[in-house]
């Protein structure tokens, strides 16, 4: 599973709530010093995805400047928790918000989920999300109960410290 992340602080909030869940997890962090000598370690943490005590594996990425299309897959295949800090982050015009508010329309949790993993990966964030694929939508959701869940959700992770919105955005995503 991929993580993207531009703040350190998001990524500091998200490590904690993945501790807590997997305790005696291993925890594995590469940067752009360590990556190409530490590369077949990284490989093996996440074909195995899972530690010794049948925890999973957190590993948390830094200033790695790209990751190939087949490293990407593997990640997204494997049970191994990947959180990536990019400090600059770019963002593709290639990703369709309108195909994933549909899903939320649809209520298609697997397509939805998928849609928004996928927004992560092109760097956009969990706040744009909101407001430019799902946040629209709220007139037709109205009546589905949905909208003040969204409503909710948006002013409870701003309001409360501690609560990371892309984490609490995708548990609504997967329970739509």
């Amino acid at each position: 599973m991929l993580y993207l992340f531009s703040d350190q602080n998001k990524l500091e909030r998200a490590l904690q709530q993945f501790k807590k869940k997997n305790p005696t997890g291993t925890l594995n962090k590469f940067d752009n010093e360590n990556w190409l000598v530490e590369k077949g370690k990284f490989e093996e943490l996440l074909a195995s995805g899972i530690s010794l005590f049948g925890e999973k594996n957190i590993i948390i990425l830094r200033d790695i400047e790209e990751l190939t299309d087949s490293e990407r897959e593997r990640i997204e295949k494997s049970e191994t928790i990947v959180l990536w800090l990019r400090q600059e982050v770019e963002k593709s015009v290639d990703f369709d918000f309108f195909a994933l508010s549909n899903s939320l329309v649809k209520r298609d949790r697997a397509r939805l989920w998928l849609g928004y993993q996928k927004a992560l990966a092109f760097g956009v964030s969990a706040e744009e999300v909101f407001w430019r694929s799902l946040w629209w939508q709220v007139r037709k959701l109205r009546d589905s109960g949905l909208s003040s869940r969204l409503v909710r959700l948006w002013h409870d992770t701003k309001r409360e410290e501690g609560r990371d919105f892309s984490l609490e955005l995708e548990l609504f995503l997967l329970t739509v």
